[in-house]
């Protein structure tokens, strides 16, 4: 017994400077690690929300991309740093959801190594085909797979991604067989929808809108059970006889495990003032995000149903990334 109230007065005694620190937070600038490269989707949405809430904080967020092992590389330099609220993470449904079923050697735990701390924005897929392609429905992409089991493609920017997912989600519940090809960015599975060598791309809409806008592509269906902002005309997958269809990629914010809880619900409050705050909603809408605040109660539960239902997706399609 002795030993035990020892080892809690040690571990009280080297939390205080955290504890302290959170009174006066933030006090220095904060990082924010984008898992993505500099200059694709997530960077451009993460250094939204960067200048955004720097200025709610009223202290420099700096944005740090650190890319590779599919987020995994950012994902675990944050869950390993100090956990003071000054290093956070852009997180996503790669980084909390489909990485532990897609990598045997995942180096962190979504749902243990993390305070979640604010939700940032709902991102549905589209899905694209040229403009010349035979498919002007949702109807007529699953038709041409009835008939050629296999044979009809689908373009992803890799295994696990929300493109994949929604893909085989489709499949599943169509009761067809497509053809996976993944590429390592979704603009390569653009290039050969373009070019006609893949039949059809799940991909943000904001990645296509231009090209949807000057007749190079059609949009046949989205992927969310509500159409898109970004599509408004549209239908979704769900809509057109998928009752129940539902895949979206999404964005949030979280700390390192063991971060004060006075840091993550500040930032939980600054983050949600932002996201029903009119200027920034529209700023996101125009990046093809549908915003929505969560409590860090709805978003721990939100975690762990996506956790569940990508698992499930990854299962059925069997990719696995060692």
């Amino acid at each position: 017994m002795r030993r035990i109230i020892i080892k809690s007065l040690l571990f009280s005694v080297a939390m205080l400077p955290l504890l302290a620190s959170a009174a006066d937070y933030p006090d220095r600038p904060v990082r924010l690690v984008v898992p993505f490269g500099a200059g694709s989707s997530g960077d451009v949405v993460g250094r939204q929300v960067a200048e955004a809430l720097g200025a709610r904080l009223k202290q420099t967020v700096i944005v740090e991309n650190k890319p590779g092992s599919g987020t995994a590389m950012g994902a675990t330099a944050v869950a390993r740093a100090t956990p003071d609220g000054y290093t956070l993470l852009l997180g996503t449904n790669a980084t909390h959801a489909s990485n532990k079923a897609l990598y045997s050697k995942l180096q962190y735990e979504p749902l243990k190594d993390f305070e979640p701390a604010a939700f940032v924005g709902l991102v549905p897929s589209a899905l694209v085909v040229s403009a010349s392609s035979p498919y002007k429905t949702l109807s007529d992409f699953v038709n041409r797979a009835k008939a050629n089991p296999g044979k009809v493609s689908y373009a992803s920017s890799g295994n696990g991604t929300t493109g994949h997912l929604a893909g085989e989600l489709l499949a599943t519940m169509a009761k067809v067989k497509l053809l996976h090809i993944p590429f390592k960015e979704a603009a390569q599975g653009l290039t050969g929808v373009l070019g006609g060598d893949i039949d059809a791309i799940l991909i943000p809409p904001s990645s296509v809108i231009s090209l949807i806008s000057t007749g190079k592509l059609r949009a046949i269906a989205v992927s969310t059970q509500r159409r898109s902002q970004a599509l408004p005309h549209v239908p979704t997958i769900a809509e057109q006889g998928y009752a129940g269809y539902d895949i979206v990629g999404w964005y949030s914010m979280s700390a390192p495990a063991g971060t004060p809880a006075a840091i993550v619900q500040r930032l939980n409050t600054e983050m949600r003032a932002l996201v029903m705050d009119p200027v920034f909603a529209e700023k996101l809408t125009g990046l093809g995000l549908t915003t929505q605040p969560m409590t860090t109660a709805e978003l721990v539960g939100f975690f762990k149903s996506e956790e569940a239902k990508a698992a499930q997706l990854i299962r059925q399609s069997g990719a696995v990334i060692d």
